[in-house]
């Protein structure tokens, strides 16, 4: 029987710094992160085929965080900069659940970036992290 993994505290998104040696940080205040995948199909029915046939497409990755915006957080002004200079950047998301830890190490662009509040709340943030190329999953 499969068991479900709480998040809480078990979750980090890291940004990179792109300098020389490369320094991850963790970004404070996010609250939610879902990291997506999909691989389309490419129809190969033909005129002899009994049933349709497909072969798998180029997966589409994408990771969606949300949390509390702080202007002083020098990683969530990272996670907008990257989103105004529309450039590639190195994050990490690591699952912090047992030992070893699970980590993705990936390049992203930000494709958009929103901020809103409501009264008596906190300013919050979401972004949309396109993943460019292939992840790497290391233990």
């Amino acid at each position: 029987m499969a068991t479900a993994q709480k998040t809480q505290g078990n979750m980090q998104l890291l940004v990179s710094d792109e300098a020389s040696p490369e320094v991850f940080t963790e970004i404070d205040g996010v609250s939610s992160i879902q990291f997506s995948q999909d691989a389309g199909e490419i129809d190969v029915t033909h005129l002899n085929s009994t049933a349709r046939e497909y072969l798998p497409g180029l997966p589409s990755r994408t990771m969606q965080i949300s949390g509390f915006y702080d202007k002083d957080d020098v990683q969530i002004l990272a996670v907008y900069s990257n989103y105004a200079d529309q450039t590639t950047v190195s994050y990490q998301l690591k699952f912090v659940l047992e030992s070893p830890i699970e980590q993705w190490a990936m390049d992203c662009v930000c494709t958009s970036f929103n901020m809103g509040g409501e009264t008596e709340g906190a300013v919050t943030f979401d972004a949309t992290l396109r993943i460019t190329g292939a992840p790497v999953l290391t233990n």
